[in-house]
């Protein structure tokens, strides 16, 4: 399939451009999509938007319209080619487990350690240590996203969700992960791409209708939560969802919960997260939602930054949870 058909099969999978609805964004996606996600030229990606308006645009743009958005787009500061790595040029979507691989995982999540719960000294402990409020600790725990464990002979609080567990020391040690240390260890036989899950709501359903932060990385979930609260944002029904790490991709049925939501992106801002970034964006548009992306100011990396003097970056926080 030559690059100008997978531009075109992704255009055909994209939500309606309609007037009053987001119309302007949808259609400025499809024309970043051409320029820049497949790297077409802007005179053929100007032929390809205007025959995607007539079919998807209610009302259709002028030529003078589309031209112009082609422009935008082309000085726009995404990363070229970020669609590329498709093969098949279809909307993003989920890296999915063969049943070989998914029982593979099963057998090895069996030699997982006994998880206990976590008392409330221990949630303060944790607390100090990632420079949180003990509340937003206490809100993860009480949504099941915390546990303790012992492993590789180091008490560790762990932050899991179904099938998915990663590892932390209490005492900001190192743990063993395979010939090297880090701080964090994601438990073998992990499955699954975001944690927060059940902040949203119950399977099947829509959860909060607020917007999403969604946020790279677990102990980013954690911070999410403490930013929202420093702010009053959890008041304005704001949730938080992270995404265990970059490579992270939704699977198609669970889009269905986000469709209609509004979506704030905040990743590392280093290639992996950019281009994390640009992939959730076009899935989350695909399935309707309205989705930007936030940037801290340097020399800020991510929110455990902020979060180690609130009151000094209270106004990055604020903006981060005004639309």
């Amino acid at each position: 399939m030559t690059t100008l058909e997978r531009a075109r099969r992704y255009l055909g999978s994209l939500p309606r451009a309609i007037a009053g609805s987001g119309g302007h964004d949808a259609t400025f996606a499809a024309a970043l999509a051409l320029v820049k996600g497949f790297g077409l030229p802007e005179r053929i990606a100007l032929e390809e938007l205007c025959a995607w308006n007539t079919t998807h645009c209610d009302p259709p743009w002028s030529v003078a319209e589309l031209r112009h958005k082609i422009r935008s787009a082309a000085q726009s500061d995404k990363p070229a080619g970020y669609l590329l790595a498709y093969g098949d040029g279809a909307a993003p979507r989920s890296t999915c487990l063969s049943d070989e691989q998914i029982t593979k995982k099963a057998e090895q999540r069996k030699s997982w350690p006994s998880f206990h719960p976590l008392s409330d000294t221990t949630l303060a402990e944790i607390a100090k240590l990632r420079h949180l409020s003990v509340e937003a600790v206490a809100i993860a725990n009480s949504a099941g996203l915390l546990a303790g464990a012992v492993i590789d002979g180091h008490k560790c609080f762990v932050i899991r969700e179904s099938d998915f567990a990663q590892a932390r020391r209490l005492d900001g040690g190192s743990l063993r992960v395979a010939d090297d240390e880090a701080k964090t260890k994601t438990l073998w036989g992990s499955a699954g791409h975001f944690i927060g899950r059940s902040l949203l709501g119950g399977q099947g359903q829509t959860g909060p209708a607020g917007p999403i932060l969604l946020v790279e990385g677990c102990i980013g979930l954690l911070e999410g939560i403490a930013a929202a609260l420093t702010v009053d944002a959890d008041a304005a029904g704001w949730t938080v969802l992270a995404a265990v790490g970059a490579s992270s991709r939704f699977d198609a049925g669970w889009l269905d919960r986000f469709r209609g939501r509004r979506v704030r992106i905040l990743t590392d801002p280093d290639p992996a997260g950019l281009k994390a970034c640009a992939q959730w964006t076009a899935s989350l548009r695909g399935a309707g939602c309205t989705v930007d992306a936030f940037k801290l100011p340097p020399p800020h990396h991510d929110l455990g930054d902020l979060l180690r003097d609130v009151a000094a970056h209270r106004v990055i926080i604020t903006d981060l949870f005004t639309l």
